[in-house]
């Protein structure tokens, strides 16, 4: 195989922010970005 097909996962522009809470009642003050746009692509035969 060759190109794209090679390809078993292709992420793009992967977000995961957590939110701060602060209180009793949990309200959220601001986040915290963990990943922010990050874009990869696996191939066969690759690890990450």
């Amino acid at each position: 195989m060759n190109g794209n097909n090679d390809i078993l996962l292709d992420v793009r522009n992967l977000r995961k922010h957590f939110p701060i809470t602060e209180g009793f009642m949990k309200r959220v003050v601001g986040q915290v970005k963990a990943v922010d746009g990050v874009s990869f692509s696996i191939k066969r035969q690759e690890t990450l």
